[in-house]
């Protein structure tokens, strides 16, 4: 057997083997697990953190970093019902990531949050 067979063949069996999902299915669980306590936890604070009348208002929080960044929560109003609705669409986004509804979709939705989250306040992560 030569060398480029004997890669060849062990490439093949890592990538293109068949394995159980179980383990993929477990870490979606467990990273939905986490996102929905974390903002479980930020979202009675959401207000403090992510308006206006917060700590950092969106002006300031356009300063703070140079280059572009991704936050649906800047194109948004700035009021308190379109925070709480936000966290509320991302808080039912993750409890779906969480029971394996529409995962795709979820995660998808999950991502755009937490990225619009940690784009609006940076503070918030970097303490």
């Amino acid at each position: 057997m030569s060398i480029w067979s004997w890669f060849r063949d062990s490439w093949n069996q890592f990538f293109f083997e068949p394995i159980p999902a179980y383990s993929l299915g477990l870490f979606r669980i467990a990273f939905a697990f986490v996102v929905f306590m974390t903002l479980s936890f930020l979202a009675p604070d959401a207000l403090v953190w992510y308006s206006e009348e917060g700590v950092l208002p969106l002006a300031n929080s356009k300063s703070a970093l140079i280059g572009p960044r991704f936050s649906v929560l800047a194109w948004l109003p700035q009021t308190p019902l379109t925070i709480g609705l936000f966290f509320a669409v991302l808080l039912l986004a993750a409890a779906a990531l969480l029971v394996g509804f529409q995962t795709r979709l979820a995660s998808i939705a999950v991502w755009v949050g937490l990225v619009s989250l940690h784009h609006r306040n940076l503070y918030v992560l970097n303490s």
